[in-house]
C-alpha cells in the first residue's frame, strides 16, 4: 500500500482506510471463496489476517459520521491506519505464496479446443514479463483446480498487488485470465472445463425450445416504441439489469440453482427470434432494439449457431432498418465468436456468401448488407492474420463482394478552434419565416451543426437528415448524408455529416446548404453563413444570437400541415361538436406559433447525442 503521511488531512486519511478496507475485504472475501482443505498450512495465518482486518474496520467505524480531528489525534489515527494497513499488505503477500505452495501440483493437461489453445497461449505472453509466481500460467491453473470456487483463483491471482503496476494487470491480464479460466479442465467436474461444466447445468436448467417470450420482452416491445423518451431510455436500462444480473447467473456469482433473470433473458431472445415473423417493420425494428443486450450475454456464448441462424434470416427482412440492427449484432457477434466459436462464423460466413448469390439481382438492398457482412468478416481475418491468432474460417462460397465504397464513422468529439461560424437558419415554406441565427465553433463537422440546428429550432431528432450543397452551373449538389442513412443509400453520398467538416464546403460569407429533416414531412431549411468571426475569450459556444416564432410540431404534416396548426392555434373558442379540430387542439397540447425565446435554447454535446441514438437504433 502507499505510505500514508503524517500531514496527511482527514479527508485524504479516512478515504485512505476505506480503501485500504475495501481491497483488503475484497482479498478475505477471496479466501474464503477458495475453501479450506485439512492439513494445509495457511489457515492460521488467514484467521490471523481476518482478525487484523478487523480492527481496521473498528477504525473506519469510529472515524463514521466525523469531519475532522484535532491535529495530535489525525496523527495518532494515520499513524494507526499505516501500521494496520502495512501489516495486512505483507499478510496477503505471505499468504498468496502459502497458499501456492499448499496446491497439487498440475497434471499433465492439454487445451481440448482451438479457442482454449488459444486462451492459453494469450495468458502466457501477456504474464511472461509479470514476477509474481502466482501470475505464470501453470501457478493460476494449480489455484483454478484446487479451489472450492474457481472464480477465487482469479482473485487470488490476478487482481492488482503491491508488487506491480495496477495499469498492467486491469488491461493486460483481465480478459485473458478469465479465457483461461473458462478453459481450465476442473477436477471437481470431471475433467469438463468451467464453461462446460456450467454450459452444461445451465443450459439444462433455463434453455427450453417452448419457452413463449417473456412477459418483460413485450413490455420493452412497448417501451422502446413509446415517443416518451425517458420511458425508452428506462426500457433499455431494464434490460441491461436483466443481462447483467443473468450473466451473474452463468458465471455462478449467485445462490446455486436462481436463474430467474437467465430464463427471463432466454424469453427475450424468445421474442427477438420469433418478431422476424411480424408483418409490422416498426414492431420488429423495436425488438431488434434488445439485439445489443443478447451480445454480452449467455445467449451469443453459449448458442452461437441460434445466433448464426438469426442473423442469416434476419438479413433477409424486407426492411432497411431491421437489416441495418441485425448487421451492427453479426459484427459484435463475430467480434468475440472469431476466438471462441470459429464454427459459427464460418457459418455466417457460408450463408452470407449464399445470401449474396440468391439475392443478387432480385433483391439488391439485401445482397449489399451481406457484402458488407463478408467485407467485417474479411477486415477481422486480415486482423487475425497480422496478429497471428486463429483464423475464422475459409473463404466463403458464391460471387465475390463487387467494388463498393467503404463506410466507417467518426465519433463527434470536441476540436481545437479559433473561429467562429455566424448562420441564419430559415425554414422554408413558413409564413412568417421561422428562423434562428446561431454561431457554432469552425471546426464543427455537419453532424455537429445538425445537431446545432436540431436544438436551436427545436426538433427532436426523429427522423433522418441531409444536407446539400449547391454547385456552380448545372452540376447536381454535393449531398451530405446522415450516417443514420447508410443502410438504405442506393447511390454513394458526396461525404458523410460525421466525417465533413464545415469549412469542406462552407469557406465564406455568403455560402449557403439546405438541411432537410424528416423526408417524409420534408422541412428544408436554408443555412446561410452569415459571417467568419474570431472566438470570444470566456464565450461558450454554441449559442443562439436571435430567432422568431416556435419550432412546428413534429410530424404535422411539413409546411402545409404546420400552416393548418397555426390557424388551429389561433381559434379562441371551439364547438364541442367540432371533434376535428378539438382532436388537433388536444394534439397541439398548447402549443403556440409565436412563442420563442432564444435564451432558452440549450444545446447538446454532438458526441453524446451520437452515441445516445447509435445506442438507441
Amino acid at each position: 500500500m502507499k505510505t500514508l503521511e503524517q500531514n496527511t488531512s482527514f479527508y485524504q486519511m479516512k478515504k485512505y482506510a476505506a480503501d485500504a478496507e475495501k481491497s483488503f475485504s475484497d482479498f478475505a472475501s477471496s479466501l474464503n471463496d477458495f475453501g479450506r482443505e485439512p492439513g494445509e498450512q495457511w489457515h492460521a495465518a488467514a484467521d490471523e489476517f481476518n482478525k487484523t482486518l478487523a480492527g481496521l474496520r473498528e477504525i473506519l467505524t469510529e472515524l463514521g459520521g466525523k469531519t475532522s480531528l484535532p491535529s495530535v489525534r489525525r496523527k495518532e489515527f494515520i499513524s494507526a491506519i499505516s501500521s494496520i494497513a502495512g501489516k495486512l499488505s505483507g499478510m496477503r503477500k505471505s499468504l498468496r505464496r502459502e497458499i501456492l505452495a499448499a496446491c497439487p501440483p498440475l497434471p499433465d493437461i492439454l487445451p481440448a479446443t482451438a479457442a482454449a489453445a488459444a486462451a492459453w497461449e494469450k495468458y502466457e505472453k501477456e504474464s511472461a514479463d509479470i514476477p509474481d509466481p502466482l501470475v505464470k500460467r501453470e501457478s493460476f491453473q494449480r489455484l483454478i483446480q484446487r479451489a472450492h470456487n474457481p472464480a477465487s483463483a482469479f482473485k487470488l491471482a490476478i487482481l492488482p498487488d503491491d508488487d506491480y503496476p495496477e495499469m498492467l494487470i486491469s488491461f493486460g491480464l483481465f480478459f485473458p485470465a478469465q479465457e483461461l479460466l473458462r478453459h481450465t479442465p476442473l477436477p471437481s467436474l470431471g475433467g469438463l472445463t468451467l464453461e462446460e461444466g456450467m454450459r452444461k447445468n445451465f443450459i439444462k436448467a433455463v434453455a427450453s425450445e417452448n419457452v413463449p417470450p417473456s412477459v418483460f420482452f413485450n413490455k420493452f416491445v412497448g417501451d422502446v416504441s413509446s415517443d416518451d423518451k425517458e420511458r425508452r431510455k428506462n426500457a433499455r436500462k431494464e434490460l441491461r439489469l436483466i443481462r447483467d444480473s443473468s450473466n451473474d447467473e452463468s458465471h455462478g456469482r449467485v445462490p446455486r440453482g436462481d436463474f430467474s433473470k437467465s430464463r427471463e433473458m432466454w424469453g427475450v431472445w424468445t421474442g427477438v427470434k420469433n418478431s422476424l415473423l411480424n408483418p409490422d417493420p416498426a414492431y420488429r425494428r423495436a425488438a431488434l432494439c434488445a439485439l445489443p443486450y443478447i451480445h454480452f450475454s449467455f445467449i451469443a456464448s453459449y448458442f452461437p449457431e441460434e445466433c448464426a441462424d438469426f442473423i442469416f434470416s434476419a438479413l433477409r427482412d424486407t426492411d432497411g432498418m431491421v437489416r441495418y440492427k441485425t448487421l451492427r449484432f453479426a459484427v459484435d457477434f463475430l467480434r468475440l465468436a472469431r476466438l471462441n466459436h470459429p464454427e459459427a462464423v464460418k457459418l455466417v460466413e457460408k450463408r452470407a456468401g449464399k445470401l449474396v448469390s440468391e439475392t443478387k439481382g432480385k433483391n439488391p438492398q439485401v445482397a449489399t448488407t451481406a457484402r458488407k457482412l463478408l467485407r467485417e468478416i474479411a477486415w477481422f481475418r486480415d486482423l487475425d492474420k497480422a496478429l497471428e491468432l486463429p483464423r475464422s474460417g475459409e473463404a466463403a462460397p458464391g460471387n465475390p463482394p463487387e467494388e463498393e465504397y467503404e463506410i466507417s464513422f467518426s465519433i463527434p468529439r470536441k476540436r481545437p478552434f479559433e473561429t467562429v461560424f455566424q448562420f441564419k437558419i430559415t425554414l422554408l415554406g413558413t409564413e412568417p419565416p421561422v428562423w434562428r441565427r446561431i454561431q457554432v465553433p469552425g471546426s464543427y463537422t455537419f453532424y455537429d451543426l445538425h445537431v446545432a440546428v436540431q436544438n436551436a429550432m427545436g426538433w427532436e431528432d426523429r427522423h433522418l437528415h441531409a444536407f446539400e450543397i449547391p454547385e456552380p452551373g448545372t452540376k447536381p449538389p454535393a449531398r451530405i448524408e446522415s450516417p443514420y442513412a447508410v443502410e438504405d443509400l442506393h447511390e454513394e453520398p458526396s461525404d458523410f455529416t460525421t466525417e465533413a467538416a464545415l469549412g469542406k464546403y462552407l469557406k465564406k460569407e455568403g455560402d449557403l446548404a439546405v438541411y432537410t429533416y424528416d423526408f417524409g414531412d420534408g422541412w428544408r431549411h436554408e443555412v446561410l453563413l452569415e459571417d467568419i468571426v474570431p472566438k470570444k475569450a470566456g464565450m461558450k459556444y454554441p449559442l443562439c444570437l436571435d430567432g422568431e416564432r416556435a419550432c412546428p410540431p413534429e410530424d404535422c404534416g411539413g409546411p402545409g400541415g404546420y400552416a393548418g396548426c397555426a390557424q388551429a392555434a389561433a381559434i379562441k373558442t371551439v364547438s364541442d361538436e367540432d371533434d376535428e379540430a378539438l382532436a388537433l387542439l388536444t394534439w397541439l397540447d398548447g402549443w403556440t406559433p409565436e412563442k420563442f425565446d432564444h435564451k432558452e435554447v440549450v444545446f447538446e454535446n454532438p458526441r453524446k447525442r451520437f452515441l445516445e441514438t447509435m445506442e438507441n437504433d
